[in-house]
């Protein structure tokens, strides 16, 4: 198919694109269950599905953006089961900088095993791609304004890490209590500051935007900040509450539209 690639811009020959890599749904695989398809939450539908969220939507130079910039390096470090976790085993393979009850602080730029720019860009690159509204999707994009030609830029190697943009990681430690995951969703506004949420089992990503970000949560960035911090703590209560409040908005109007439906039949 030949379109125009929603990262470079360019009319090329397109790739059929995953919005989340194919690798993160091999991990909610389930092959000796009945039914061993993952359940799709999302604030319109309820459902249990092999289907995957694909588009063509990039072109091969950017699929490789996304693969080399990121996902080949950080992918293989998710959670192979509850248990097993090799992200949290490379993050505590070194002493914690900062000790604040559960919660333990790493600075990765004392740990040569973390590759900053590639976790920094996976985790921008997803955040991206929750811009864009993908065909045959339930999902609803978030907004990023003007950060998101600053973040594209930033996925393709043209600037720098965009200055008004704080990325925040925090990993689970097992054993992780759930397996979940969900996509980019608009936060609670803090002002004119616009917080996003995006996690994958055992990892936790906030993104924050906004130029009246103040100093103290611009020292928390990941990649800005000469540290490079990553927080380890048991965030559990704080994800599982997401999926389960758009699990009753769902039910919800699924309940509404199926009454809808009876009254004109």
């Amino acid at each position: 198919m030949v379109g125009e690639c929603k990262l470079c811009l360019e009319n090329k020959n397109l790739a059929r694109s995953h919005f989340n890599p194919a690798a993160v749904y091999k991990i909610f695989d389930s092959p000796h269950s009945p039914n061993r398809n993952p359940v799709l939450v999302t604030s319109n539908v309820v459902v249990q599905t092999s289907k995957q969220i694909t588009d063509y939507t990039f072109c091969d130079d950017c699929e490789d953006v996304f693969d080399e910039g990121g996902e080949r390096w950080f992918l293989p470090l998710l959670p192979k089961n509850r248990n097993t976790f090799p992200l949290f085993e490379l993050v505590n393979g070194v002493p914690p900088d900062c000790v604040e009850g559960d919660s333990r602080c790493f600075a990765a730029s004392r740990n040569p095993s973390i590759c900053v720019k590639d976790l920094a860009h996976f985790a921008l690159g997803l955040f991206w791609r929750g811009t864009l509204r993908w065909k045959s999707s339930e999902y609803e994009p978030i907004n990023l304004g003007p950060y998101a030609g600053e973040i594209a830029s930033f996925l393709l190697g043209k600037t720098a890490f965009p200055k008004d943009v704080v990325l925040s990681v925090t990993v689970i430690p097992p054993p992780l209590r759930v397996m979940l995951s969900y996509m980019p969703f608009e936060g609670v506004k803090d002002g004119m500051v616009h917080n996003f949420s995006l996690y994958l089992p055992g990892v936790h990503f906030l993104l924050s935007v906004g130029k009246e970000m103040v100093a103290e949560s611009r020292d928390l960035c990941f990649y800005a900040n000469p540290l490079h911090p990553i927080n380890v703590s048991d965030v559990s209560d704080m994800v599982e509450r997401i999926p389960k409040a758009q699990y009753y908005r769902s039910k919800e109007k699924m309940a509404k539209r199926a009454a809808a439906k009876r009254r004109w039949s």
